[in-house]
């Protein structure tokens, strides 16, 4: 069934950029049940597809309080009203990777680093398993600590150009609770502890603890 759909997707794909009256007509004949199952197949290809963000990103600023940025005008954060910029991690249901906590940016400059720590941007860090949101966190970036690893990271490098791949790791921010929030976190948490490192497990269920959710079904789907 998911190779029909992939085709169907396919073709429609093919037809929206070569033949537009052809697209429309097919989406006219499609069934009701059809159209569903493209739709089903392409959000979760627009959550999973490790090239293709938008979806990911959009639940992950939400999960926040924090309203995305409309992706056509998306230039630096990813909610520039609300200062805040998204990582959502996303790992495949039989994925060997495990959340550890660590982030990264892929164009990171030494200017991006002092505007994110003078700016006290809110990095928020999401986890994702096939689609689904398993936790999100706000992790506020005027942080000595994480200023001060990916400074020593940047210079490490020797990869020419002024921009780098710089990560954080869950070591430079777990100390700072109080500043850390606990936006979400999955209701079958438990069901996942194979899906994460034993120490960022350990730090998510602290967090539910010190800092439990409030209001959590009002941040994702007001």
């Amino acid at each position: 069934m998911e190779n029909k759909i992939y085709t169907k997707r396919v073709d429609l794909d093919y037809q929206h950029a070569i033949d537009k009256p052809g697209y429309n007509k097919s989406l006219e004949n499609m069934t009701k049940e059809e159209l569903i199952e493209v739709i089903k197949f392409t959000d979760h290809q627009r959550f999973t597809d490790p090239n293709y963000s938008q979806a990911a990103e959009n639940v992950t600023m939400k999960s926040a309080g924090m309203n995305p940025h409309n992706w056509r005008d998306k230039h630096g954060l990813d909610s520039v009203e609300e200062n805040g910029e998204g990582k959502p991690c996303k790992l495949a249901k039989y994925d060997t990777r495990k959340f550890d906590g660590s982030f990264s940016f892929c164009d990171m400059s030494l200017n991006k680093i002092e505007t994110l720590y003078e700016n006290n941007t809110k990095i928020i860090y999401a986890g994702f398993i096939e689609g689904e949101l398993i936790f999100s966190i706000s992790i506020p970036m005027k942080n000595d600590s994480i200023k001060k690893s990916l400074i020593e990271s940047y210079h490490s490098k020797h990869s020419k150009g002024q921009r780098k791949v710089l990560t954080v790791s869950r070591g430079y921010y777990e100390w700072d609770c109080s500043n850390i929030k606990l936006n979400y976190i999955h209701p079958e948490m438990r069901n996942y502890y194979d899906k994460f490192t034993r120490p960022f497990y350990g730090f998510l269920r602290h967090l539910e603890i010190i800092k439990p959710v409030e209001e959590t079904e009002k941040v994702l789907y007001s």
